[in-house]
């Protein structure tokens, strides 16, 4: 899986934010707040990853168990789905 063209998670000053832009930029009307544990996730995404290279990747940064990574990414990514910004 991995983030659609269009989308970048940036940091802005202490917040995170999703931006769209070119033919994206219309569906999520310019930018959508993210959390860090969220914009890591889709900065991890920027290039194709499975879902345990991410939970492992969690795991280190977080240190958190793998039970917790791997159901906090699976929210995630069904958001990210819902939203239409990951393939």
């Amino acid at each position: 899986m991995r983030l659609k063209k269009g989308y970048r998670p940036v940091r802005l000053g202490n917040e995170y934010v999703l931006i769209a832009y070119g033919r994206e930029e219309k569906s999520l009307g310019g930018a959508v707040r993210l959390n860090e544990v969220s914009a890591f996730i889709l900065g991890m995404l920027k290039d194709d990853k499975t879902m345990e290279e991410v939970t492992d990747a969690m795991v280190k940064r977080y240190e958190i168990s793998e039970e917790t990574a791997s159901a906090d990414l699976t929210e995630m990514i069904n958001e990210f789905k819902e939203m239409g910004v990951i393939e």
